[in-house]
């Protein structure tokens, strides 16, 4: 129920063109509450985006623990996954700690950098 309520809300805050800010504020408030709200999650988001190759190379950490990672669900996340993502990805540290993402010291997160590219494509007018 508060998800198709949230999912309404959104929808009429895009329909009445309130500031591409305050939609997009929202749209990552419900992407934290529903999709993301796991420290795990989050980790395995990055370590998606980094890839295997990178991980294994940039890394301390093994092949075999980082596909025991990405793909055993009920494996816990030990810090050192934690501090090798936090190195390669440093501005995604706070939101994969806290699920939040601070932009104005520089910590955002995957989606939030997404969603600012494809703010930036779009056509004024």
């Amino acid at each position: 129920m508060a998800l198709k309520s949230l999912s309404k809300n959104l929808f009429k805050l895009f329909e009445s063109k309130y500031s591409q800010s305050i939609f997009l504020f929202k749209l990552f408030e419900w992407h934290l509450l529903y999709k993301m709200s796991t420290l795990n999650d989050r980790v395995r988001t990055i370590a998606y985006l980094a890839g295997m190759d990178r991980l294994v190379r940039e890394t301390s950490i093994g092949t075999n623990r980082w596909r025991t990672v990405l793909y055993n669900k009920d494996v816990r996340i030990s810090t050192e996954e934690l501090e090798e993502l936090g190195k390669l990805f440093p501005r995604y540290r706070w939101w994969i700690v806290s699920g939040e993402v601070a932009p104005e010291i520089g910590q955002t997160s995957p989606d939030y950098d997404e969603a600012n590219r494809n703010l930036g494509n779009q056509n004024a007018g």
